[in-house]
């Protein structure tokens, strides 16, 4: 054993990856052994190790063994690869889908309107300390609000004298007006008895244009465009009222053509969120999947 470290030299009848596969299954047991002992796991001893008990079939079974073992490994981790193949394919794809949609759109008859014409005008946010305690209404704030999801078991509570002001309601859209996430958006969808914080600004959408657009319109590279625009190099992009009431729209008069490339978006992402939890159900299925195929292998049951 040198610099902490130990080698063990098989014999010519255990093969090396055979051996290694064997200490990799009980390498649990060892610790606890050690463990029971006083020591840490980095406490192992020779004799620890050399009085270890294997099962040493015949060197044709410990080659099967080891092919066995490596193939259905090589297969999950093909999968996985492919799930993540995937994943960054569509990811790739919906920025490209959005920058078609509202790239071009004006080519197809559209027409352009200032926020504040097709919306109502922009509200700040409520001035109020959060509470974990239930004092009154779910109190939404920029951190909440994570890769475009709120947990809203997770939002706090504040105390509110004018809940009906800053109540959301399904299709409220609202921005992020500071700090490293200004001008993200968040479309509320099925909210709990909420009001929204001072550092967010709240957008309600007139008759003229789905909510649903409306949002997949902020995730163009069009919007984003107009939220930079006007800052000095190296400045973040801001947020406010007036600018957000300000900035044009592309959108078809046609409430059904509006409802189609908001399904067409909404498939795209569907589909990402569904690759996305297979592939961390790959990542839990590669966690567990060796240690118990390592155990069916040195129980005969492969």
């Amino acid at each position: 054993m040198v610099g902490g470290l130990a080698a063990i030299r098989c014999k010519d009848k255990v093969v090396p990856k055979y051996l290694l596969y064997a200490i990799r299954n009980i390498e649990s047991d060892i610790a606890a052994s050690v463990r029971d002992q006083g020591g840490g796991f980095t406490a192992i001893k020779r004799e620890q190790l050399e009085n270890v008990e294997i099962s040493v079939p015949p060197l044709p079974e410990q080659h099967r063994i080891i092919a066995r073992i490596e193939e259905l490994t090589r297969r999950v981790e093909e999968t996985h690869k492919l799930r993540q193949a995937a994943i960054e394919e569509i990811e790739r794809y919906i920025p490209a889908a959005i920058a078609s949609v509202f790239g071009d759109g004006l080519n197809h008859g559209w027409i352009t309107k200032k926020i504040i014409d097709i919306c109502e005008k922009p509200q700040y946010g409520y001035t109020k300390s959060a509470s974990h305690e239930p004092v009154g209404p779910k109190f939404l704030r920029i951190t909440d609000i994570q890769n475009g999801k709120v947990d809203w078991n997770n939002v706090p509570y504040c105390q509110c004298d004018d809940i009906d002001k800053y109540r959301l309601k399904v299709g409220d859209i609202v921005f992020a007006r500071t700090g490293a996430t200004t001008g993200k958006s968040f479309l509320i969808i099925d909210p709990p008895q909420a009001v929204f914080a001072s550092y967010l600004i709240r957008l309600r959408v007139g008759h003229s244009i789905l909510p649903e657009f409306l949002y997949w319109y902020f995730q163009s590279s069009t919007y984003w465009s107009a939220v930079s625009s006007g800052i000095d190099e190296g400045n973040r992009p801001n947020m406010n009222g007036t600018k957000l009431a300000n900035l044009e729209v592309p959108f078809p008069k046609d409430k059904n053509e509006q409802r189609r490339i908001v399904d067409y978006l909404n498939s795209l992402q569907s589909k990402a969120e569904e690759l996305r939890r297979l592939q961390d159900e790959t990542e839990v299925e590669l966690a567990t999947f060796t240690p118990a195929l390592l155990f069916k292998a040195f129980r005969g049951e492969l």
